[in-house]
Formats: C-alpha cells, structure tokens, sequence
C-alpha cells in the first residue's frame, strides 16, 4: 500500500466458521471468506485468513491505482 494510511479493505475475524473483508470507508462488510471445514481448524483458518489477506491486497492495489488514474486526470 501506500504510506501510512489505513488501507481500505481490512481482514477481521466473523463469529463461526468464517473470514470477512471489510470495507473502512463505506464501513460495511465486503466480503465473506468461509472456512473449509474439511481442513483440521488450524488449517481451515490459516487458509481462510491467507485467502482474506490476498484479495485484499488486491482490492486495495486496484483501489489505489483507481484513485492515482482519477487525481492524474483531475
């Protein structure tokens, strides 16, 4: 991301068996990553937050390249 800002999309634990992306400017929910519960807990988890943590990576590149493209035309 870019410099110290708080990114726009953020990992944060749900209640039960899941992951959620939220959204710190609409503050509202983005998305919803559920736990496979095929996996033993500790690896439903970690896949769960890995899968979280890279799409909001790349929301938040494509946020940020969205905001650049719109300030470059301004």
């Amino acid at each position: 991301m870019t410099t110290g800002a708080v990114p726009r999309f953020i990992v944060a634990r749900a209640a039960g068996d899941s992951v959620i992306l939220r959204d710190t400017e609409k503050k509202r929910l983005a998305a919803i990553i559920p736990r496979d519960c095929s996996l033993p807990e500790d690896k439903a988890e970690a896949a769960a937050v890995n899968m979280a943590e890279v799409c909001a990576e790349a929301l938040n590149r494509k946020y940020a390249a969205f905001m650049a493209q719109r300030q470059k035309e301004a």
